[in-house]
């Protein structure tokens, strides 16, 4: 299932004006946390994209796109065939809560942006990171409830 159709007016053909629809991608985080270039596999409808159409991923710390890291894909034939690719990140993400999103580009027209994934990353296992609890547990990274205090 694809989400997000954005329709603009394009050309289809020199003589006929239809709209141009891109379907947005699905993006997964196919990473373990310990990884600080996370893997992501980017899934896409093969039937409105074409070889030389654009991925922009974005990558933010936390979940607020609004100075996103950037980094794009061209679709090539081989992603064609397949409908997906993976992509794999190219800079070192820093610990904690990552997030990524995509979209597909043909010049101007784009697509909606997709679904956020989000990995908490935690390269430094000599310092736990606290990434979810309550007010009577905790959970670490390393998966335990137990957390240490040294005065």
């Amino acid at each position: 299932m694809f989400i997000g159709i954005n329709i603009h007016p394009g050309s289809a053909g020199s003589n006929s004006s239809s709209p141009i629809i891109l379907a947005a991608p699905i993006v997964g985080i196919t990473t373990a946390a310990t990884d600080s270039t996370p893997d992501t596999n980017i899934d896409f409808d093969e039937l409105t994209t074409l070889e030389g159409d654009v991925i922009r991923q974005q990558w933010v710390l936390g979940s607020d796109f609004t100075s996103p890291d950037v980094q794009t894909h061209i679709i090539n034939a081989t992603d064609l065939l397949n409908g997906a690719f993976d992509m794999t990140w190219a800079t070192t993400r820093p610990d904690g809560l990552n997030s990524t999103r995509a979209r597909m580009e043909r010049g101007a027209t784009t697509s909606d942006w997709s679904n956020t994934d989000s990995i908490t990353i935690a390269t430094d296992t000599n310092n736990l990171l606290l990434v979810a609890g309550g007010t009577d547990d905790l959970l670490l990274v390393d998966g335990s409830s137990k957390l240490l205090l040294a005065a």
